[in-house]
């Protein structure tokens, strides 16, 4: 009996056959509606100061070069725990003793990011 109960639910009409209010169901009570615009955009912008930031961090002198190279290498799209084992590596030392440049090109790539995005091209 429980199954012809759930049957016409699922079929979008109620146990009377009227069209049931609730269909279609919201998967785990999450809302299907697209990202804001907004949210969009600022992932994006997220997304690119990163981006930039690394480009900066990669040129910065004050990093030793055999650090940098660590990174790179680790960045680079190797199959298995290989990249991610290096980054490992990596991520404390670059946050015990390159603390300043990481976040000097943090800060640059604020400035420079958003001052491109906003220039008047000539």
């Amino acid at each position: 009996m429980r199954h012809a109960q759930v049957l016409p639910a699922l079929r979008g009409q109620g146990h009377d056959g009227a069209p049931s209010p609730s269909w279609p169901r919201r998967s785990r009570g999450r809302d299907r509606s697209p990202p804001k615009l907004a949210d969009v955009q600022k992932a994006r912008d997220f997304t690119a100061r990163t981006i930039y930031a690394a480009r900066l961090l990669a040129r910065d002198d004050r990093i030793p070069k055999p650090l940098r190279w660590i990174v790179l290498i680790g960045l680079l799209p190797i199959p298995g725990p290989f990249d991610e084992v290096l980054l490992l590596l990596a991520a404390p030392l670059l946050f015990i003793f390159a603390r300043e440049p990481m976040r000097d090109a943090w800060r640059r790539a604020e400035t420079e990011h958003f001052a491109s995005r906003f220039a008047r091209p000539r």
